[in-house]
């Protein structure tokens, strides 16, 4: 085995596997796996254990406690995180409309309630979620004046309640679903509601995430507590021949386990994560955190998940000033890169195209200073030639298919994909 050090001065390594039963040599990358190895920590272990040992289907009292970490840092140090809401709003507004979350005597009282009638300053959290193609409660014309008084605990999917449990177990009082909150058969309350659902996530305080759910049946605390699931715990020695604890784990976590998700290929979820100034990801194996500063894991390092990530960036790369970079070109690239990945996240109703990054295109503007007119079918006119000069990729020889009517000829909004 391999020795490094780390920032710190302790050993580290990595280690390379392939599949021993394969005589493709030419396809070996196709079959490569890297594993990392660090120095294990108290945080890292407890979690650990913790994870294995819980068999029931509900958030354990130590993932609950790296959760309020996690939040607690991000609010007393994090202003980057406070202050994101104001590149999308002038002022503080609660959403039209909310769930109200109270338990009495061991039962969940659940209600729809204007946002006018949540308590003086107030927050809420918001959830994303995969819709799926299981048949789950919404709100409607016909049942909007009966879910005031009460949305029946027992009729919601397993990752509503899951939400709701959350939301509660933090201290919040209120929670934004998307289809709780909206009128799902009303044209006129869509029409009004997509136009601010950017500014919902960015004043929300914490979005929680059902990552890995295909759909509602999915839920939060469901992932896998079996031994092959966790980071493998390990015995090594240090330069000193002294015995030491140390974590192995696969490479590329945040890929596998937000990335390349159910959740993380929905195109309208791409404005979500971006604008919520606090994501919790509910993995297959494990918690991850993910706000405007940094990106954290419950079971690994600090430095197995990079930092900030490009999508959520709201400042100039380091050593970058304004006087080096006046007509602000990171935000430019940083459009291209939300560009980029939205366009390669599914769509349902491709109608909706430029409906779901409207929002990112609101904040945009703020970090431009520019003007809602600036802004047209996905491109800046200040920056109007490179942003012309984008290209399809795809696998298939056919040309890529136009959508009719939904922007002009040379946008990419204007093709699917």
């Amino acid at each position: 085995m391999y020795r490094f050090r780390d920032s710190a001065g302790q050993n580290m390594a990595s280690v390379c596997v392939w599949p021993t039963k394969t005589n493709d040599n030419a396809g070996m990358n196709k079959f490569f796996r890297k594993f990392c190895i660090s120095h294990l920590n108290v945080r890292e272990k407890n979690n650990i254990m913790a994870r294995r040992n819980n068999k029931s289907h509900t958030i354990s009292q130590e993932s609950l406690h790296q959760i309020k970490a996690w939040q607690g840092a991000c609010c007393k140090d994090h202003s980057t995180c406070r202050d994101s809401w104001t590149l999308t709003s002038k002022e503080r507004r609660m959403p039209t409309r909310l769930l109200e979350i109270i338990q009495l005597a061991e039962e969940w009282q659940v209600r729809v309630i204007d946002g006018t009638e949540a308590e003086v300053d107030a927050t809420y959290m918001t959830l994303s979620h995969c819709w799926g193609s299981s048949d789950f409660v919404r709100l409607t014309s016909e049942n909007r004046r009966f879910f005031r008084d009460n949305v029946p605990f027992g009729s919601l999917s397993q990752t509503f309640k899951n939400a709701v449990e959350l939301t509660f177990a933090l201290g919040f009082k209120y929670l934004w679903i998307d289809s709780l909150c909206i009128i799902q058969d009303s044209h006129d309350d869509w029409v009004q509601e997509s136009s601010v659902m950017g500014s919902v996530y960015a004043q929300g305080h914490l979005n929680i995430a059902a990552t890995y759910s295909k759909n509602g049946e999915g839920g939060l605390f469901n992932q896998s507590n079996e031994l092959s699931a966790s980071p493998c715990i390990i015995q090594m020695t240090d330069n000193d021949e002294k015995l030491t604890e140390a974590i192995c784990y696969e490479d590329r976590a945040w890929h596998r386990e937000v990335d390349a998700t159910p959740l993380g290929n929905r195109a309208w979820v791409v404005q979500e994560r971006v604008l919520a100034p606090r994501i919790l990801h509910f993995s297959s194996n494990q918690l991850f955190w993910e706000c405007c500063r940094e990106r954290a894991a419950e079971l690994l390092p600090p430095d197995s998940v990079g930092e900030d990530g490009e999508l959520k960036k709201v400042a100039p790369y380091p050593g970058t000033s304004e006087t080096q970079d006046p007509e602000r070109t990171w935000i430019h690239t940083n459009w291209a890169s939300l560009v980029e990945k939205y366009s390669s996240c599914s769509l349902t109703v491709q109608s909706d195209k430029l409906v779901a990054i409207s929002g990112l295109a609101r904040r945009v503007c703020g970090q431009l200073g520019l003007n809602p007119q600036d802004y047209v079918a996905g491109l800046w006119k200040s920056n109007l030639l490179y942003g012309l000069l984008y290209r399809v990729e795809q696998e298939s020889a056919l040309p890529p298919k136009r959508f009719p009517g939904r922007a002009p000829s040379w946008s990419w909004a204007s093709l699917n994909g």
